[in-house]
């Protein structure tokens, strides 16, 4: 997910949805549907989680909070050899970055589909 260029002086909430496949199961029994048969989707709390997910400086020790909206999430399963096609949104609000200094932020979150 990318957040684009943030523009402190907008001190506007910047939102950009994710759309995600989890890939098909090919083999009998992966991904049965019905009788309540659900998969999970979670995410971590990322690498510089404190209190919030943060966004790090790459070149110092400066952090943006963001959030993510829409996980966990529960999805029926959907058979075999089908893909299940989900979104989620992050956020970044605009009093998170409006004192930021400029550079490249980032982080890494986990996303796992179980069963």
């Amino acid at each position: 997910m990318s957040f684009g260029t943030l523009d402190p002086s907008s001190n506007a909430n910047v939102t950009v949805p994710v759309q995600a496949a989890v890939a098909n199961a090919n083999r009998v029994g992966d991904c049965q549907n019905g009788g309540g048969n659900t998969l999970q989707i979670t995410a971590d709390n990322g690498q510089w989680f404190s209190g919030s997910r943060r966004l790090k400086n790459l070149t110092s020790a400066d952090f943006i909070d963001y959030s993510l909206t829409g996980l966990p999430l529960t999805l029926s399963r959907p058979g075999n050899n089908v893909y299940v096609i989900f979104t989620f949104n992050g956020t970044v609000a605009g009093s998170a970055y409006a004192n930021a200094p400029a550079g490249n932020y980032s982080d890494t979150v986990l996303i796992t589909v179980t069963p």
